[in-house]
Order: structure tokens, then sequence, then C-alpha cells
């Protein structure tokens, strides 16, 4: 961390129900795999050819590559808010301060107001824009064009007396 960066959080997805879930339909589909291509036992009623069970299997891996490289990173510094969530959004987005009306942090539901987690906005009903990895705490941007952003922390505390000193 530079002298210029005031505030850094690394999050991951911490919803063991998610992790659970898809770790189950992983090792449904490498069973499936096993029984009927290795031990040549018929998966099911009405198997499907052994090709189909490797494509299906290529869904469960994509989800679970993608809940282990997910990161949602948050910096703030004297130029403004940065936040990149790859593999999602790879390039870090920048909301300056001069561009931001009002800055704090604030308690909020991810499931009631912005749809679930990740990066959330078309069912936010007004609520505007989440990036959001697990919690229930959430640095609130509030931007001069009328957007809201919100950013999901783990570090609530810190990250109040960090928007706090900037007087948004």
């Amino acid at each position: 961390m530079d002298m210029e960066t005031i505030f850094t959080e690394k999050q991951r997805p911490r919803q063991l129900w998610i992790w659970a879930v898809v770790i189950l339909i992983n090792l449904l589909t490498l069973y499936a795999i096993v029984q009927q291509v290795i031990l040549k036992k018929p998966f099911g009623n009405n198997p499907g050819p052994d090709y189909m069970l490797f494509i299906i299997e290529v869904i469960p891996l994509l989800l679970l590559w993608l809940f282990l490289s997910l990161r949602l990173h948050t910096r703030i510094d004297k130029e403004g808010v940065h936040i990149k969530f790859p593999p999602l959004l790879r390039h870090e987005r920048t909301y300056g301060w001069n561009d931001i009306e009002k800055c704090y942090v604030r308690k909020y539901s991810p499931v009631k107001e912005f749809g679930g987690w990740g990066i959330r906005g078309v069912m936010s009903r007004g609520a505007g824009r989440a990036f959001n990895v697990s919690g229930k705490f959430g640095i609130q941007l509030e931007l001069k064009n009328g957007d809201k952003v919100l950013i999901g922390t783990q570090r609530q505390e810190e990250a109040e007396k960090i928007v706090a000193g900037f007087g948004k």
C-alpha cells in the first residue's frame, strides 16, 4: 500500500450455501461420469451419450472456477473510490471525489435491495448499482449525476472513519 492509499480491501464470496451447491453439482456430474464412462453402468433411467456428460460437466466447472477466482478489490485514496471485480470487472473503475456528492457506510440487504450478490443493478428498484460478494455493510456513493453505487465491505468501521475524513 503506497502513501497515497488510505483504505484497501480484498473480498471473496463467503456464503457457505453457495459453495455447497456448486460443489454438490460438480460432485454429482463427476459421479455420473465415473458411473457411466469408467464403470460402464448407465446413469439414470434414460442415460444420454457419454460425451453429453462431459459437456454437462463444463457448466459446474465454470461455476466453480468463477467462485474460486471472484474477488472484490476496493481502494480509497485522494483521487476517489476505486473498484475492481475480476473476472467480472477486470479493469479498475474509479469514482472520483469531484463526481461524488455523498459517501457513507450503511447497512443493506443484498437480496431485498439488489436481488443478490455480484454486480447488481437491474433489479435494484432505485437503489442503484451494487458490487458485493457477501455481508450486509457497504460504502454508499451518491454521485452528482444522480447515480447510486454501493460497494460491499467487511470492514465497515474502518471504512466509516476513512470516508468521514473526506467530508462527503
